[in-house]
């Protein structure tokens, strides 16, 4: 049986020079169980950097908690070294640790801790998240919301329609505000609201101009959060007005060190940037330190499977919509019964045509 595993690699950031080791993603896409670690390591760096310049004064239970997250950055340290991975169970053993550490500290009366813990793995296999399309945040019911709130993590995505749009859009995004209200409401009614089906289906790729603005606006400066888009999950780090960064963590570019960043400023990516750890940019005809392949094949290779995660979501979304309901199906069902039977009696009555003697 195959396990699971992350690879990781070790990288250098920020004008302080911070460094940690982070989780790769392989093919299939960030996981919210990679994006989740690495930002809470990274956010976690910023912190103590705070404490140290005396800017931020932690209490004992935030003491406590900083100790655990050190621990888990340790076992991935650790497991870079020995292996360049960590495995799955043993990933979900020191995150649980930290959570476990978490509850001992702090007093969550709405929350089970022993069903929060079963849940870490749903951060691998499959979180379901429902994003408020009038914002950039999630329903905090959400389990999404609730694992990374515990774990004092922002949480975003910038799939969000603009308020100066179609007045018509706006009111029904108004009405049905998450994505999964909006669909229910198409899948029942199918003809109505195109206007809302057509946003959808212009800004597939889960992101919008006005939605970028809103990230820029929350954020505060030297920021991390969890950024969800193309269902997928990345840590988003904002270093100042208008600059924002996601951290690269596809294995295409684990031998390619002084990638750690590229530039998130535009809905259609064509002016995205690759940068190292303290934001020099690194252009794509430079290649691998070792003679390694040019990484602009990795990034290429990339971009081609985010283009067909988009297409592919758009043809499902327009699928969805163009689904018949019960009641088109019977009328369309009683049409072609009336038309067989139509062309039944033609046939009859070519027969006895047929046979008549003159």
């Amino acid at each position: 049986m195959t396990t699971t595993s992350f690879k990781i690699k070790p990288i250098s950031w920020s004008e302080y020079d911070h460094r940690a080791s982070v989780l790769l993603q392989d093919e299939n896409g960030p996981c919210a169980l990679i994006a989740l670690v690495n930002t809470l390591i990274l956010e976690h760096q910023i912190e103590s950097r705070n404490v140290a310049f005396g800017d931020l004064h932690r209490n004992v239970s935030q003491e406590r908690r900083s100790r655990a997250i050190e621990n888990l950055q340790s076992c991935l340290s650790r497991s870079e070294a020995e292996k360049k991975s960590i495995s799955l169970d043993s990933l979900l053993q020191a995150l649980g640790e930290v959570l476990l550490e978490l509850f001992e500290n702090e007093h969550y009366p709405e929350y089970d801790v022993d069903r929060l813990v079963s849940s870490l793995p749903l951060l691998h296999t499959g979180l379901t998240v429902d994003p408020i399309l009038t914002d950039i945040t999630f329903p905090q019911d959400d389990l999404a919301s609730v694992l990374f709130g515990i774990f004092s993590l922002s949480f975003n995505h910038g799939w969000c329609i603009d308020p100066n749009e179609d007045p018509k859009v706006v009111s029904f995004f108004g009405q049905y505000p998450t994505f999964d209200r909006a669909q229910d409401c198409f899948i029942q009614n199918p003809q109505a609201h195109k206007q809302a089906q057509q946003w959808l289906a212009a800004n597939r790729s889960q992101l919008t101009t006005f939605g970028l603005r809103k990230i820029d606006e929350v954020m505060g400066n030297d920021e991390l959060a969890v950024f969800f888009r193309n269902n997928h999950f990345s840590t988003l780090y904002k270093k100042g007005p208008g600059e924002l960064y996601l951290l690269v963590t596809d294995e295409a570019f684990s031998s390619h060190s002084r990638i750690v960043w590229q530039s998130l400023n535009s809905v259609s990516g064509k002016d995205e940037l690759f940068f190292t750890g303290d934001f020099v940019p690194v252009f794509l005809d430079e290649t691998a330190e070792n003679g390694g392949a040019d990484v602009s094949d990795d990034y290429l290779l990339m971009k081609q499977l985010q283009e067909e995660d988009d297409l592919r979501m758009a043809r499902n979304m327009q699928k969805s919509y163009n689904k018949p309901t019960v009641k088109e199906e019977k009328k369309k069902k009683g049409k072609g019964q009336k038309d067989q039977k139509e062309e039944k009696k033609g046939q009859e009555k070519k027969k006895k045509r047929d046979c008549v003697v003159m």
